[in-house]
């Protein structure tokens, strides 16, 4: 599914309120590229705004389904995330992941349009994850074993519907972490800045949000 957000000509000077602190890791693409596209970006540039939109758009339209629970409401969520991000770029720090950035408006966007009732629950189930965690090890925190992780999960075709209930069944703040963590497959580091939550608490809501996974998925497991 591919993204067309329609844009401004140019950004307004001041950002917007989902603007959020911004990690100084990881990018979708060469960090050069990235950097200089942001920049174009921030003076007008379209060209250069779409090919940040098309370096992490399918991430986050997965992210925005899985929270919602419905593709098709992600895709809305996920356009209107993107619309934010141009008009925030004022406020976009240069050296962070703006992948991670736009990840963290999608689902404050997402929170948002749930709140409001405007989720449209279309059914057909939520887009699946492009792939799991990025250099994923083993948790500092003693959990369930990777095996059981939400991405790990995905490829047992019985337990795939069974698994995007029980996400958007999780409460705002297990869903957050264990869509960035486990399905986006942002770092527990990028998490914590783009949340500004401190390390340890990232680490303990993934490991809660997991082990009540697998209390909603023992029958399938």
């Amino acid at each position: 599914m591919t993204v067309k957000p329609s844009v401004p000509k140019a950004p307004p000077a001041d950002p917007a309120s989902d603007a959020v602190r911004l990690p100084p890791e990881e990018a979708p693409c060469p960090r050069g590229g990235e950097i200089e596209d942001v920049r174009l970006a921030m003076r007008g540039d379209r060209p250069a705004f779409d090919r940040l939109v098309l370096s992490c758009q399918d991430d986050v339209v997965s992210a925005a389904s899985y929270y919602l629970g419905n593709e098709e409401d992600g895709a809305d969520a996920a356009q209107e995330a993107f619309l934010k991000a141009y008009r925030a770029l004022p406020g976009f720090r240069l050296g962070s992941s703006f992948k991670t950035w736009v990840l963290r408006i999608a689902l404050n966007t997402a929170k948002s349009l749930r709140m409001r009732g405007r989720a449209k629950k279309r059914g057909g189930g939520a887009r699946r994850a492009p792939g799991g965690p990025e250099g994923a090890g083993p948790d500092e925190i003693p959990g369930p074993e990777a095996s059981s992780s939400p991405s790990a999960l995905l490829e047992r075709k019985e337990v795939k519907e069974a698994l995007e209930r029980a996400i958007v069944e999780l409460e705002h703040e297990a869903r957050e972490v264990i869509v960035l963590r486990d399905l986006a497959g942002r770092s527990y580091e990028e998490i914590s800045a783009a949340l500004d939550l401190p390390l340890g608490t990232v680490k303990s809501r993934v490991h809660r949000a997991r082990l009540e996974l697998q209390k909603k998925l023992a029958p399938y497991l």
